[in-house]
C-alpha cells in the first residue's frame, strides 16, 4: 500500500497533486492518507474534497501525531477536512477515519457522500446533505452534529459513543 501525506501545514484542495508527499493526490483503493502536517496557527488549515469530485482510499489518518494536541484545545490548531464531494473506502477496507477524536470534518456542500465508512474518529459536522453509504457497519466514537440532513444507508449503525 502506497502511503500519501498532507505536505504543508497550508489549506489546499485534496485533488491538487502538489498539496501531497509525493506529489500525487491520492485517488487508489491501496492508499493509506495521511493528514497530519504541523501546525501551530490558530484554526489550523482545512483540506477540502470539492464538490463533483469523488477519491477511492483505503484509510485516512488525521492529526495522528503533530497535530494530536492541537486537535484538542481551543483555540483549533489542526487539520479540517471540509468533504463536499465523494470520500469512498474501498471494498474491504474498514473504512477508518482515524486518529485524534477532536479531528473536525464539516460537510458543506449540498451533496456530498461517505461509501463505505466504518470507524469515524472525528467530529462530524453535516451543514450541508450527506449520504453515508455501503457495505461497512458505522461506529462513531464522537460527536455528529446535523445541522442539515444526515442520511445513513449502511449495512448496520454499529455505534455512537458521542453525541447526536
Amino acid at each position: 500500500m502506497a502511503t500519501y501525506s498532507w505536505a504543508l501545514p497550508v489549506s489546499g484542495v485534496w485533488t491538487t497533486a502538489a498539496n501531497w508527499s509525493p506529489a500525487t493526490a491520492p485517488n487508489d483503493a491501496a492508499a493509506d492518507v495521511v493528514i497530519d502536517a504541523p501546525t501551530t496557527v490558530a484554526g489550523g488549515y482545512t483540506v477540502e474534497l470539492p464538490a463533483g469530485s469523488s477519491v477511492t482510499i483505503d484509510s485516512l489518518t488525521m492529526n495522528g501525531v503533530n497535530n494530536r494536541d492541537g486537535s484538542n484545545t481551543a483555540e483549533y490548531k489542526a487539520a479540517i477536512l471540509d468533504l463536499n464531494g465523494t470520500l469512498a473506502f474501498a471494498p474491504g477496507s474498514l473504512g477508518t477515519i482515524g486518529d485524534s477524536l477532536q479531528t473536525f470534518i464539516h460537510v458543506g456542500s449540498a451533496d456530498a457522500r461517505l461509501i463505505n465508512a466504518g470507524r469515524i474518529d472525528a467530529f462530524l459536522q453535516v451543514a450541508g446533505n450527506l449520504l453515508m453509504t455501503g457495505t461497512n457497519a458505522v461506529n462513531f466514537t464522537n460527536w455528529v452534529q446535523a445541522l442539515g440532513t444526515l442520511t445513513m444507508d449502511t449495512s448496520a449503525f454499529y455505534e455512537l459513543n458521542g453525541t447526536t
